[in-house]
């Protein structure tokens, strides 16, 4: 009874001998003392739990790397490129076209691959070369969304009835707002990014700010010390920042 209460509950006994194991920790774990070594493997329903837990990730992932495209498309697309590619002759351009030599090409660096049968090489080529060309038509399909959330004409009223945010509504309910995404920032890289101000705008903001809480002595050297700055320092800090503004989505954060 002893060792089958151990069996099932490891920690009071590993403890009490010594052995730093964490039960509760469901990965496995190993611990060298002085009286030996112990291995904890958890039980084999929580690695499928893992398994199941990762594979929801990477679809997940896959999902919002694809975005606005649906994987489903990308599925029928891959199969329907496969079946032409592997049907057609070797004379045809899907197998002696310049993409099919650049990819061979590619594909022969590989050492596996050249041992690999024709035909096989041929449907994991075709596969590869389809799902590459899917991703490049999502990023065009991102910047497109891109633009069009970039026009603010839309929030006045003014301009509701004019021709540009009329078009700018059928695109927008049309191609992306009847199909949209429940995962979560699916659409974060479809976002355009914050603008960049100019040091003019902000030295005028900041000068707005602090006009209250001056006299007319210090606000007007404030605004000596604003005009200094803008013709003598700001252009290297706004080139700095233009640098940042370029290679992240949020140069703020």
């Amino acid at each position: 009874m002893a060792e089958a209460r151990l069996a099932v509950h490891p920690m009071p006994g590993l403890q009490r001998a010594g052995f730093e194991v964490d039960t509760n920790v469901k990965v496995c774990q190993a611990f060298v003392g002085k009286q030996g070594l112990v291995v904890y493997i958890p039980h084999p329903r929580y690695w499928l739990r893992g398994v199941r837990r990762w594979a929801w990730k990477a679809l997940n992932k896959t999902r919002v790397a694809f975005h606005p495209v649906p994987l489903w498309t990308i599925g029928v697309a891959t199969a329907g490129v496969c079946g032409v590619v592997l049907r057609s002759e070797k004379s045809s351009w899907f197998r002696s076209g310049w993409v099919a030599n650049a990819l061979w090409r590619m594909d022969d660096l590989s050492p596996i691959a050249r041992r690999l049968p024709v035909n096989l090489r041929v449907g994991y080529l075709a596969a590869e070369a389809t799902v590459i060309g899917m991703g490049a038509f999502a990023a065009v399909q991102r910047f497109f969304l891109r633009r069009l959330l970039s026009y603010q004409g839309w929030l006045d009223r003014k301009n509701h009835k004019t021709l540009k945010t009329k078009v700018w509504g059928l695109l927008m309910t049309k191609l992306y707002l009847n199909r949209i995404s429940e995962q979560l920032y699916a659409y974060q890289w479809c976002l355009p990014k914050l603008p960049l101000p100019s040091v003019k705008d902000t030295v005028a903001k900041y000068l707005t700010t602090v006009e209250p809480l001056m006299d007319a002595t210090e606000m007007e050297a404030h605004k000596e010390m604003a005009t200094k700055f803008i013709k003598e320092e700001s252009w290297s800090l706004q080139w700095r920042l233009w640098l940042l503004w370029l290679g992240k989505r949020n140069y703020v954060s």
